[in-house]
């Protein structure tokens, strides 16, 4: 079941303690998937409930399959102080 996370941090600047893995197509780059393979203690990540495993399907309300890979990293990196997740709870 998919499941609306809200990251909130004080500045654009402050990290959201995560790790992410991207897939991606070979031959035009594009996202086939995002799953968070890392979440620092004490973060705002770990903080909001984000868990290693889960899968992340869109940032902001933007689908991460219809970005190539840098255009998703760029969603994380120039988000504003609050970052919206979609994501798909991976195994416990």
């Amino acid at each position: 079941m998919k499941a609306k996370v809200l990251l909130h941090r004080n500045s654009p600047q402050q990290k959201l303690g995560l790790g992410v893995a991207i897939e991606s197509n070979d031959a035009d780059n594009r996202v086939i998937a995002v799953r968070v393979e890392q979440i620092d203690p004490r973060s705002i990540a770990e903080s909001s409930g984000l868990r290693a495993g889960d899968r992340i399907l869109s940032v902001n309300g933007v689908d991460v399959t219809r970005c190539t890979k840098s255009q998703c990293l760029s969603l994380f990196s120039k988000a504003a102080s609050q970052v919206s997740l979609t994501v798909f709870p991976g195994q416990k």
